[in-house]
């Protein structure tokens, strides 16, 4: 597994909005307002969780602000699982054995959609049928594999 990142920047164009997302627990946070169009959420210890910057192209370069990634869609294992026809345990599993990426955040394991359909994309469609309809419509789309 690769080590875990310090923080995080990413831009979102369509909000302009820049974001700095540190590690670690984000739940029970209050959202404050430091400065006109900074926000920062705290923990109820006061440890910073995230910074959000608003009107950030009157702020920053343009340039540099499109060089950043976009914001990721994180969902939880369970939320996963749902979307995928599995159960939580079975991606818990894959995250183990390093076949699906993720985050732990608190006593959550997140995982962002694009890993989770790049994971379900490269999966033989082999062992049991899913279990949710979802599931079942994306088994049969899927190609028979090449022997």
């Amino acid at each position: 597994m690769t080590r875990p990142a310090r923080f995080e920047l990413t831009y979102d164009p369509q909000a302009d909005v820049l974001g700095i997302w540190f590690p670690g627990p984000d739940q029970d946070v209050r959202t404050r307002e430091i400065a006109p169009g900074v926000h920062v959420d705290l923990t109820p210890e006061g440890r910073v969780t995230a910074i959000q910057i608003l009107d950030a192209r009157a702020r920053y370069p343009l340039p540099s602000l499109r060089a950043l990634d976009g914001p990721v869609d994180w969902i939880t294992l369970v939320e996963a699982a749902r979307e995928a026809g599995l159960k939580p345990d079975t991606l818990r599993r894959q995250v183990a054995n390093g076949r699906l990426e993720a985050r732990k955040r608190g006593r959550d394991w997140l995982v962002s959609r694009s890993a989770l359909w790049t994971y379900l994309d490269g999966r033989a469609p082999s062992g049991r049928a899913p279990a949710s309809r979802r599931g079942q419509t994306l088994r049969r789309r899927s190609p028979a594999p090449a022997r």
